[in-house]
């Protein structure tokens, strides 16, 4: 009976030793995975004009004495990922039939902030910065303000409608 008693604390710590192994050695299923995340960035620089028209209208002797200001609000839209450049020409100077008028005698400037260097300038048939620098943004609304000097000579000639294509480009830093 001894030797059974003893035969049946063995079988019972082995039968302990092995579920204890058992359980420390038991199968666990994976709970975590990696996935790689890749983002591709490509280089965009776009401009679209939303408003395609300005118009300066000397109506009155005070319009000629004191000069025009037309502000186009949200004019251009300019979506980049860089830095960038904002820059207008004319086309031609300011036509009527044969009549012209100087371009440069329009300014405009930027009035939107966050466009970097900001000069009002005189328009030209050259390339010209109306903001340098600007930060990236994407669908970044460009208001523009246009105007006129008082007293301004240039101005005093035929009566008409007097037109350029001014041709605004976005240029990546």
């Amino acid at each position: 009976m001894k030797h059974l008693f003893k035969k049946l604390i063995v079988s019972a710590l082995q039968v302990v030793a092995v579920t204890g192994l058992l359980g420390i050695c038991s199968a666990q299923a994976q709970t975590s995975g990696n996935v790689t995340l890749n983002v591709t960035l490509t280089d965009v620089l776009a401009l679209s004009v939303t408003d395609a028209t300005v118009t300066l209208n000397f109506a009155t002797a005070t319009d000629y004495q004191n000069g025009l200001t037309v502000l186009k609000n949200n004019q251009l839209t300019v979506t980049s990922n860089k830095a960038y450049d904002l820059k207008v020409k004319a086309n031609t100077d300011l036509t009527f039939g044969a009549a012209t008028i100087p371009v440069s005698n329009v300014n405009v400037r930027t009035t939107t902030t966050g466009m970097g260097t900001t000069p009002t300038i005189s328009l030209s048939t050259s390339d010209q910065s109306v903001a340098s620098n600007a930060t990236a943004a994407i669908a970044k609304a460009v208001s523009l303000e246009y105007s006129t000097t008082g007293n301004n000579q240039s101005f005093a000639t035929t009566a008409g409608t007097y037109s350029t294509v001014l041709v605004y480009s976005v240029t990546a830093l």
